[in-house]
């Protein structure tokens, strides 16, 4: 299944130059792809983790409540950190 995902393009150069503000929720136990979560945030300048614990391969269906309030959080820090746009 992995043969199917390309992740070359994402590289530590590429990931590096991204200044966007990126939520990486992942997984507690997913047994179908390895646990990629914490050098992914460590490429990535502007990146927050968000561990989905008791949840394994999609968190989103298995552990709706806890996805949501990592976005919650999320969206609530970068909000507080960018002004809004001037009009």
């Amino acid at each position: 299944m992995l043969a199917q995902f390309d992740f070359h393009h994402l590289n530590r150069e590429r990931a590096a130059r991204l200044s966007t503000p990126t939520l990486v929720v992942w997984e507690a136990r997913d047994p179908f792809v390895p646990d990629y979560a914490q050098d992914l945030v460590a490429m990535l300048p502007r990146a927050r983790l968000g561990i989905v614990p008791r949840s394994r391969h999609r968190p989103h269906v298995e552990r709706p409540l806890e996805v949501v309030g990592f976005i919650e959080e999320f969206l609530d820090e970068i909000g507080a950190a960018s002004p809004p746009p001037a009009h």
